[in-house]
């Protein structure tokens, strides 16, 4: 490593000015390229060949580019540290769980969960390093620039969904089972594509409106159309709603000077204001009941929220917990009769369809103040910006950014947008911005800078520090992407009814990704099946710790009754009775228990309540499970024949 110190360390007097002047202008560009990756790459990245192939490869790709330019920086002769108030809080955010984890044991698997979290704030801080020296025009020349990136990939983003929507998915010839809308992009969700595609289309019209070039207008002006047919497909209501919000700020100052201009009298004004409300409350009555039931599903969400909340209402389930905690609330929830209205939303979900909703479940009240002042931060830091002196086109560029920013909040109320990592980036990337630009154009704003320079002895431990450091994650990524391609492969298999090589395939991945209880789960249903009850049974309990999902208590109960063991096997299947109350095939498996244990009217009452139960939706399973019911009920009945 020593002779690589030597080239690259800016402090060897075998150097001119020059020579460090030219090498600090190449990491420059180096630093410029990686935010640009972050922002124009990871949107498009997805990989058949893993497990959550729309999003483990945009994970993985954020990992490595984050530590990569931590590496970057620390070649600078200086590191110059300036921090404002939107700093702190960001690193706050995430600073303050990590005593949590050792006073309380609802943040026990904190560190197994924040993993994202910590890569987004140390992108935030990468930022603020990066244009700590930068000038005013620089910070300013880059944005413009992350406008046409962010622009672009949203464009190509939007094509591949219009391709999804005619069938000539190029990715996956087969089509892609997705809820709703076909138009799910790279992200696998058409949520999160339409939140993606709200929040980039404020970037395409700066873009735009800042071409001289009319083939350049007519180019961007088709990927501004494709963009829109594509957000409209996507189904998602909630970001129509909220690029309407943002398009209205962009719009608010050209709207307020034509009304004070035309309408001088105050009652025209606020007859406008009320034909405009109006015609709002219209609109999203109308929106509303293009799909009420998606609705009220949202409304059954968060009311099994509202008794996490009621539970811990300072501090939360703990973070990542939501997902782990949502099922046995929801059983809670039925424990009340009068919910039954709602057993058919029954449904296991990782995020609560609302950040705040999801903020609060998991962290508390607490968390909710975090975040929400993190929200007014931006606002107040973009508007002493836009107060401040700048010029035209520089004001314009932070419109856009805060109009982006807006779409992703609104959205966010209704969704959980910012489990999606490149809204997430989106998101973190704007504060980051506002909070540098602050820096250069607000000097009335409070703030602490200190600029550190190191000597040779310091700056080559750093050099060998930030080294290390991306060796080890390059190893790491490479190390979990392994273990996401054995998985992927051996589900691949068991759908494919190769059972053993499943396993085996399972077997290879739990190596590399050894605490994944999802991974514990599908490994331990494969034992089930194939007969290994033991053996199903052990890694069955051992995915418990940290997954929850119908399924594990449905294996559980047909592992124990093969194992003999009845009673744990009843109380496992009555558990998803408790979840999901509309569920037949428990009710099913509960008739076969108590036909082997003899408990012959328990078993009929069980298959009376399958026959006479109508779920909403009649599927195919549904039709089978009444029909070997009718048959089984025949049978007991009927012993004799």
């Amino acid at each position: 490593m020593g002779w690589l110190l030597y080239i690259i360390s800016p402090h060897f007097s075998k150097y001119n000015v020059d020579d460090i002047q030219e090498l600090m202008i190449s990491l420059k560009k180096t630093e410029n390229t990686i935010l640009l990756l972050i922002l124009g790459i990871t949107p498009l990245l997805f990989c058949n060949q893993m497990q959550y192939n729309f999003h483990t490869p945009k994970y993985l790709f954020m990992q490595f580019a984050v530590f990569f330019a931590i590496a970057i920086i620390l070649l600078r002769k200086h590191i110059l540290i300036q921090i404002n108030s939107l700093d702190s809080l960001v690193l706050f955010r995430l600073l303050w769980f990590i005593p949590l984890a050792f006073m309380t044991n609802r943040y026990a698997s904190l560190f197994d969960n924040i993993d994202i979290f910590a890569y987004l704030a140390l992108f935030y801080v990468v930022i603020q390093m990066i244009f700590s020296d930068r000038s005013r025009t620089g910070t300013i020349d880059f944005m413009k620039i992350t406008v046409s990136v962010i622009a672009i990939a949203c464009s190509i983003e939007a094509l591949y969904g219009l391709l999804q929507y005619i069938g000539l998915d190029l990715f996956h010839p087969g089509g892609y089972q997705s809820y709703e809308s076909l138009v799910v992009g790279t992200f696998g969700s058409a949520n999160s594509m339409g939140g993606y595609l709200a929040a980039s289309f404020p970037f395409l019209i700066y873009w735009f409106y800042t071409q001289k070039k009319k083939i350049c207008k007519y180019v961007i002006g088709f990927c501004g159309l494709i963009i829109l047919c594509a957000l409209v497909l996507t189904l998602s209501r909630g970001a129509w709603l909220a690029l309407l919000g943002g398009l209205f700020f962009l719009a608010y100052p050209v709207l307020h000077r034509f009304f004070k201009k035309r309408f001088q009298n105050k009652y025209i004004k606020i007859g406008i204001v009320i034909i405009i409300s109006l015609v709002i409350l219209i609109s999203l009555v109308g929106i509303y009941h293009l799909n009420a039931d998606s609705a009220l599903g949202r409304i059954f969400i968060w009311k099994v929220s509202g008794l996490m909340i009621r539970d811990y209402p300072i501090l939360g389930v703990g973070y990542g917990n939501y997902g782990f905690q949502y099922l046995n609330y929801q059983a809670k929830f039925f424990d009340n009769h009068e919910n039954a209205i709602y057993y058919e939303k029954a449904c296991g979900i990782k995020s609560a369809h609302s950040e705040f909703v999801h903020i609060t479940a998991e962290t508390g009240i607490i968390g909710l103040v975090l975040f929400c002042l993190l929200i007014i931060l931006f606002f107040i830091y973009s508007r002493k910006i836009l107060l401040s002196r700048i010029n035209k086109e520089s004001r314009n560029l932070v419109r856009i950014f805060v109009a982006a920013f807006i779409v992703i909040i609104l959205h966010s109320a209704v969704d959980s947008v910012l489990h999606t990592l490149p809204i997430s980036i989106m998101f973190y990337f704007s504060l980051a911005m506002m909070s540098a630009l602050s820096k250069k154009y607000s000097d009335n704003m409070t703030r602490y800078s200190k600029s550190i320079g190191f000597n040779l002895k310091t700056n080559k431990l750093m050099l060998s520090i930030g080294i290390i450091i991306l060796l080890f994650n390059i190893y790491r990524i490479v190390y979990k992407g392994i273990g996401y391609v054995h998985w992927k492969s051996g589900q691949n298999e068991v759908m494919q009814g190769n059972w053993d090589k499943g396993i085996e395939e399972y077997e290879n991945a739990i190596k590399y990704l050894p605490n994944n209880g999802e991974l514990q789960f599908h490994l331990g249903a494969a034992y089930s099946y194939t007969g290994q009850s033991e053996k199903a049974l052990k890694i069955i309990q051992q995915s418990q710790d940290s997954f929850n999902d119908k399924n594990i208590y449905i294996v559980l109960g047909i592992t124990h009754m093969d194992l003999g063991n009845y009673e744990e096997a009843e109380e496992n299947l009555k558990n998803v009775t408790y979840m999901y109350p509309q569920l037949l095939y428990p009710h099913f498996l509960l008739a076969q228990l108590y036909h082997r244990t003899a408990y012959i009217s328990r078993a009929v009452s069980e298959l009376h309540y399958i026959l006479e139960e109508n779920p909403k939706i009649l599927s195919d399973d549904v039709r089978a499970i009444k029909r070997d019911a009718e048959r089984y009920l025949y049978f007991l009945q009927n012993p004799g024949n």
